[in-house]
């Protein structure tokens, strides 16, 4: 049995001005540029998105946030109708300043290493500037 927390968080501090930031989600990962941060929030049977672009004050702002339906709709188009599968890991990997691949890892069953992954990839669109989820199959 896994427990989960209620909220889930990460606090990032500059070590030289002493600014803070709450972001939602414990899996987090930087662009290279460091212009934009990227966050997964994870529940029970459910995850969450985010990406934060930074501001001229040094803060990010939230520019996107996952579909739930969506999302939820694409993972379990992966898993099988009578036993939930267990969320094992996150990879998150930087393609560029606009693009993004997410991977979520599943094992099959809690005491073996069988497992799958689903992928997906978020792409900010150059002409409406919108970040866009396109699941990978």
């Amino acid at each position: 049995m896994r427990s989960f927390p209620e909220i889930e968080s990460t606090v990032l501090i500059n070590l030289k001005t002493g600014f803070s930031q709450e972001f939602d989600g414990i899996d987090l990962s930087v662009s290279p540029n460091k212009e934009r941060i990227i966050t997964v929030e994870r529940y029970i049977d459910e995850e969450n998105i985010t990406i934060w672009q930074k501001q001229k004050e040094g803060d990010y702002q939230i520019v996107y946030e996952s579909d739930p339906s969506e999302l939820k709709a694409h993972l379990d188009s992966y898993q099988n109708r009578d036993q939930r599968h267990s969320f094992e890991n996150v990879d998150i990997e930087w393609r560029s300043k606009n693009s993004v691949l997410i991977d979520f890892y599943y094992l099959i069953n809690e005491t073996d290493d069988v497992g799958y992954r689903v992928r997906f990839s978020l792409v900010k669109n150059a002409s409406s500037s919108e970040w866009q989820m396109i699941p990978i199959k």
